[in-house]
């Protein structure tokens, strides 16, 4: 389970997924379902349109993922390593994940 904002995205991937595969699921199935920042309907001529952080984003380097251990604590995947950290604090088959971006 995937924690933005709000909101919270199931999303199915293998045990042995790499950072950077998880990453790409993640950023793909927030950008699919996840809220958008409305945008102005008549912009003012030298005004930009106000942009969502999400929107920006062009690669990875500004998304957070964390998952959260046994204890309750929220711990930061970096690696490879970290994600198959996560994957051992399975509860109820899920890993929960809480994603941040910005």
């Amino acid at each position: 389970k995937t924690h933005y904002r709000e909101n919270v995205y199931l999303i199915q991937v293998p045990m042995d997924i790499s950072y950077q595969s998880l990453g790409s699921k993640v950023l793909k199935k927030i950008r699919l379902c996840g809220p958008q920042t409305p945008q102005p309907v008549v912009p003012a001529p030298a005004a930009r349109p106000p942009e969502d952080a999400l929107s920006m984003m062009t690669d990875l380097g500004n998304m957070r993922i964390k998952y959260e251990d046994e204890d309750g604590d929220r711990i930061i995947i970096k690696e490879d390593g970290d994600v198959e950290m996560a994957f051992e604090t399975l509860k109820e088959g899920f890993v929960y994940l809480y994603v941040t971006i910005g």
